[in-house]
């Protein structure tokens, strides 16, 4: 049995990457989200005839793109001709590369990425094109009837930091949310997300970057996200007064978010 059949929440796509569902967990007070009607991933530039067969079977009412005008351009998703589902991005989000590509540069070594990546999660969620595409992501889970996908370029950073803030106002338990997290590091075959994305990041840099640097690079640790959740909390009292006072977004919204996935 291969990694990707082991974990319910993981899709077995061969190159779209870290592609999950990250509904099914347990909510505090009881309940649970429904499966099924909450998808991520990693950008669809490679995806496989198969893929797009898989991701048609999801029946999918919106994707949401979170990657910047650039990234679109530079890497169009593949959709099948069957799709239905209405295409979302940010209109404010142009000139931009992927985190896990920006923060890389020839002198790169695994200290630096991390502590870049550490200082990119600390003020992310302050940042005003990723304000607008975290509106955009729960607006979108509010207004869509139905299934829906959110994704960036890897699926790891924008994305991860949207779904953990999803899931944190939603109720689910602190541990699931770190553990949904962190499936980015089993979810398909890192090697050969190493060799698609850092393709890339070489044409960019030279091939001098080592295999360890460009792991980390498209890896997820614990501590990232638990520094997004820290800077939130050194500037606002809960979560929700972040939610009201940054995303705009009001309790009412929140109970809504809270019926419609939560059974």
């Amino acid at each position: 049995m291969s990694r990707m059949s082991q974990n319910k929440h993981i899709l077995p796509t061969k190159r779209i990457h870290n592609f999950r569902d990250y509904g099914g967990y347990t909510v505090r007070g009881g309940g649970r989200l429904r499966p099924a009607m909450l998808f991520r991933s990693g950008e669809h530039s490679q995806a496989t005839t198969s893929d797009l067969a898989l991701v048609d079977d999801l029946a999918l009412k919106a994707m949401i793109d979170l990657r910047s005008l650039d990234e679109r351009v530079a890497k169009p998703n593949r959709y099948s001709v069957s799709s239905r589902a209405k295409i979302l991005f940010s209109d404010s989000y142009i000139h931009a590369r992927p985190p896990h590509e920006a923060i890389m540069d020839v002198a790169a070594t695994p200290q630096m990425v991390r502590a870049r990546l550490l200082e990119y999660y600390r003020i992310s969620p302050f940042k005003p094109e990723q304000i607008n595409c975290l509106r955009l992501y729960f607006s979108a889970l509010i207004e869509t009837d139905g299934a829906t996908l959110v994704h960036c370029a890897a699926g790891k950073d924008r994305t991860g930091i949207a779904v953990a803030l999803f899931h944190k106002i939603i109720g689910v338990e602190i541990d699931d949310i770190f553990a949904d997290y962190l499936l980015t590091n089993e979810a398909g075959d890192l090697n050969d997300r190493i060799a698609s994305f850092g393709y890339s990041v070489r044409a960019h840099l030279g091939d001098d970057l080592s295999e360890e640097t460009l792991s980390i690079s498209l890896s997820v640790e614990e501590q990232y996200l638990n520094e997004m959740f820290k800077s939130i909390y050194i500037q606002h009292e809960s979560i929700e007064e972040y939610f009201r006072k940054i995303l705009k977004f009001d309790n009412c919204q929140i109970d809504y978010l809270m019926n419609k996935f939560v059974v």
